[in-house]
This record gives structure tokens, C-alpha cells and sequence, in this order.
């Protein structure tokens, strides 16, 4: 395991209080783990598994903190590779592995999620390797899993433009008239990357971005080179974060892993 960033908003030798939640968040590239109650940041850790998940994660997050008896998570969220936005009036014509494999070139063995997007009157159905829920599975049997990308769409505001930012890609949604226009997630390598995709993606749907808010959330900061490249082409740069009072660093954590509240 290696660790990127840590944060610890109780003071040195707690124990957790009471009622916490413990999430723990996969993708790709790296997971998060996060204790807050009633939205309030308790700890956060966010890092990497260069060789792969294992039965260790927990363990080895517990031990960074052991006065916190962290125990039980309470909820795992899963970043899917793929996912198709299926409208409900055309989910029962096909199978789920069709209306995936009609967008996506599905891994040889796979495991699919499906969530339901009340505000679209749609399914997300997403495919990951049944590896990874095989080793989320050897660490605990009893663990549901649920999608992220779903949590993400399914706690945004029905306006504007939303980007959820990971280190090597990010989920968009693009909203007008406050219907959903488009759902999907790109890849990019550099700030280049980042701009082509996301403003090629909100002139698709006939957006000036000049008079469209965007709201950011995931590993992304006012001062990231990524988020001051946007005030050039919105008209306003905002944030969706769960309600925060706490330091600077709360906030940051409460917009960082916005899906996992």
C-alpha cells in the first residue's frame, strides 16, 4: 500500500465516536477511505495498490490508526471501468450484458452493477472485473458493493456542467434545461487532454460554455492548473461538496470524495 495523503481532523490518541460511517472507495487507479458522521470528516486516506487489492488493505489502514478501532466499513464504492446510461423504456429489450456490449469491449470475465438514476428516468449498468470483486469479496464476504459513478450522478444538482476529477480520468455530466444530456467518462494524460474532451463534450450538446456554470469535484483545487484552465472558457467555476463548517481541509476532503458521502 502506498499512501498519497492523510488527514485526521480528531485530536491525536481519539477514539471514534459513535454513529460513524466507514467508507471504503475503489478505482483504478488507487482507493480512498473515508470515516465521517453526519457528513462531518473524521479521517481520510487516499493511496494506492501497485500490486493489486488484497486481504491486507484493511489491516494495513487499521494499523495506521490503531487507537481508532476502525473494525467494520460500513459501505464500499466501486469505480466501474465501463457503464451505459440505459433509459428505462428500452431496459428490458435486451439483456444487460448487450446493452453494455453495445458501448464497450467487456473484459473476458465481469461482474455487473446495476443502479437505478430516478432524476433521468434511467439504469446504469456497469461491468468491473470479477477479480476485483473476487478480492473485495476474500476481504469481506458480507461487504455490498455499490457504483460510484451512480452515487456521483445520482447527488449532483440537475444543472450546469459536473466533472468528477481522478487522476487519469473524469466522469461528465452535462445538463440543459434540467434534463441530462450526456453521461460519460474520458481519459486524458494532460491539461490539453483534460480541455479537448470536456469542452468537445458541452459544444456536443449545443452548451456555451461562456454562459454554463461547471461544478468540480474529486482531486481538484482552485489552484490546480486544471480548474484556473476552466475560468477561461465558464462562466463561473464552482465545486459540489457536501455541506462543510470545518477547517480548510474539511472542505477540500468534503468536495475530494464527494460520491462517498
Amino acid at each position: 500500500m502506498n499512501i498519497h495523503s492523510e488527514y485526521s481532523f480528531l485530536p491525536d490518541g481519539s477514539v471514534l465516536p459513535d454513529k460513524n460511517v466507514k467508507v471504503l472507495g475503489i478505482y483504478p487507479e488507487g482507493f480512498y477511505f473515508l470515516i465521517h458522521q453526519h457528513n462531518t470528516v473524521q479521517y481520510a486516506l487516499l493511496g494506492s495498490c501497485p500490486n493489486g487489492l488484497n486481504n491486507n488493505l484493511i489491516d494495513e489502514i487499521a494499523a495506521r490508526k490503531p487507537a481508532f478501532q476502525i473494525g467494520e466499513i460500513n459501505n464500499v464504492s466501486l469505480l466501474p471501468d465501463s457503464f451505459v446510461l440505459v433509459p428505462d423504456d428500452l431496459l428490458n429489450r435486451s439483456t444487460d450484458k448487450d446493452l453494455i456490449g453495445f458501448c464497450h469491449v467487456l473484459p473476458a470475465d465481469y461482474y455487473l452493477i446495476k443502479t437505478k438514476v430516478e432524476m433521468a428516468g434511467a439504469t446504469i449498468v456497469s461491468a468491473v472485473p470479477t477479480r476485483t470483486m473476487e478480492s473485495l469479496k476474500q476481504m469481506n464476504q458480507n461487504w455490498s458493493v455499490d457504483d460510484m459513478a451512480a452515487a456521483w450522478l445520482n447527488k449532483i444538482t440537475c444543472k450546469g456542467v459536473h466533472a468528477f476529477i481522478l487522476p487519469s480520468r473524469f466522469l461528465l455530466a452535462i445538463f440543459d434545461g434540467g434534463k441530462l444530456q450526456l453521461f460519460n467518462f474520458f481519459h486524458y494524460a494532460d491539461k490539453n487532454d483534460f480541455l479537448f474532451y470536456l469542452l468537445g463534450a458541452v459544444k456536443s450538446c449545443n452548451i456555451d460554455p461562456a454562459m454554463t456554470e461547471i461544478y468540480l469535484s474529486g482531486e481538484i483545487s482552485p489552484a490546480s492548473s486544471l480548474a484556473q484552465s476552466l475560468d477561461s472558457y465558464f462562466f463561473e467555476v464552482l465545486y459540489d461538496a457536501v455541506p462543510c463548517n470545518g477547517s480548510p481541509d474539511e472542505r477540500i476532503i468534503s468536495s475530494m470524495l464527494f460520491p462517498l458521502f
